[in-house]
């Protein structure tokens, strides 16, 4: 085997970890949510995700969110990283943002990082590779 270039992990243990954070993040009463956050800590939009929050793969370790809203900008910028939180607020997992249609290893893949004051974000994809 050559060396990694970063962590590599073995699927049961993507999955196991996938797992907790999904547990983590449904654990608490109210609904999981998303923060949506500016390079500068401000707060851009925030979608409530479903319960369960999401789904780990078990194929691939993914876990991918299930949004229940699109959720309105509250303030007008470029989401720069985003932040999951259980339904007390506690922030369980903050990462880097960037556009695109497939997962990314450490990223929040979203559809677009452009937010607009009063304008839904579209929020399509949202997975932990």
């Amino acid at each position: 085997m050559p060396a990694p270039s970063a962590a590599a992990y073995s699927l049961a243990a993507r999955i196991a970890a996938r797992t907790a954070l999904l547990n983590l993040l449904d654990a608490q009463p109210g609904a999981a949510t998303i923060k949506f956050r500016s390079a500068t800590d401000f707060l851009l939009a925030t979608a409530t995700l479903a319960d369960p929050a999401g789904v780990v793969s078990g194929t691939t370790g993914e876990l991918a969110f299930t949004v229940a809203s699109q959720p309105q900008g509250v303030a007008a910028g470029e989401v720069a990283f985003v932040e999951f939180c259980d339904g007390a607020g506690v922030v369980h997992l903050a990462m880097p943002a960037q556009a695109g249609t497939s997962a990314v290893a450490g990223v929040a893949v979203l559809n677009s990082l452009a937010v607009t004051v009063g304008r839904a974000l579209q929020v399509g994809l949202v997975r932990v590779a």
